[in-house]
């Protein structure tokens, strides 16, 4: 029991300040936090479309013929157009555009020109020895950084 200024007696059993802490809390989340995160939700599609819409055209200014890089050196223009005609690339750029979204979407990221597999199959495949790059490079950067941070704080003792 403590005593108050008043001169009454009262038990503190610290429930009160938790209350007031988690109300506080809970005011501060739904004010201040879930605002921002709605904010930021607003710009995820743009952002994704503009990202979408870059690598497009990105990959569309890229020199050369897609049809002919993909048949070879030697093909007639017969087959060049059986091959532009069959993967699309004698559509307008917004058609192709909106089958590249669709297919992005779908999980569909293409045909690999170099392995002529699906790019879906050669990320899988290469993401073991990138993850194991990742890890051994940031397992580095930790230990380095932790001896540059204890050999600074010494000069500073």
């Amino acid at each position: 029991m403590k005593d108050s200024a008043d001169g009454t007696s009262r038990l503190n059993i610290g429930h009160d300040s938790t209350r007031v802490h988690s109300t506080r809390t809970v005011t501060f989340f739904l004010r201040k936090i879930l605002p921002y995160l709605g904010r930021r939700a607003l710009f995820i599609g743009p952002q994704i479309f503009g990202v979408l819409l870059l690598v497009f055209v990105f990959v569309r200014l890229i020199p050369g013929d897609p049809a002919r890089l993909m048949a070879g050196p030697f093909v007639n223009d017969a087959a060049l157009d059986r091959l532009r005609e069959s993967w699309g690339l004698s559509d307008p750029l917004h058609i192709q555009f909106a089958v590249y979204v669709k297919n992005i979407f779908q999980g569909d990221l293409g045909i690999s020109t170099y392995t002529k597999r699906p790019v879906l199959v050669d990320l899988i495949s290469y993401f073991p020895a990138t993850f194991e790059l990742v890890l051994m490079s940031g397992t580095l950067m930790i230990l380095i950084s932790i001896f540059l941070a204890y050999e600074t704080f010494k000069n500073y003792l």
